[in-house]
């Protein structure tokens, strides 16, 4: 788990995350809770530039709280995804 590196906003795991396409449990529950709503602001308006805002925001919530332990086993979860 030492060097995860949380993956750029661009990359493809957050379209999947927020379109419902890969599903994670995550451990933060905040995670959890900012997830269920931008799934629901991304089915509201599906454009490119509104998965990107999105995107950030949620990578955004994993880098300012990347050192609590629940939030480093979710990037983890995320990392393992992506390879």
């Amino acid at each position: 788990m030492l060097g995860t590196v949380i993956p750029d906003a661009g990359n493809r795991i957050w379209k999947e995350i927020i379109s419902g396409e890969s599903t994670i449990s995550f451990e933060f529950l905040a995670a959890n809770i900012l997830t269920a709503r931008i799934r629901h602001l991304y089915l509201c308006e599906p454009s490119k530039a509104n998965l990107h805002r999105l995107a950030s925001q949620l990578r955004e919530l994993f880098v300012r709280n990347s050192e609590l332990p629940s939030v480093k086993k979710d990037i983890y979860k995320i990392s393992n995804m992506v390879n």
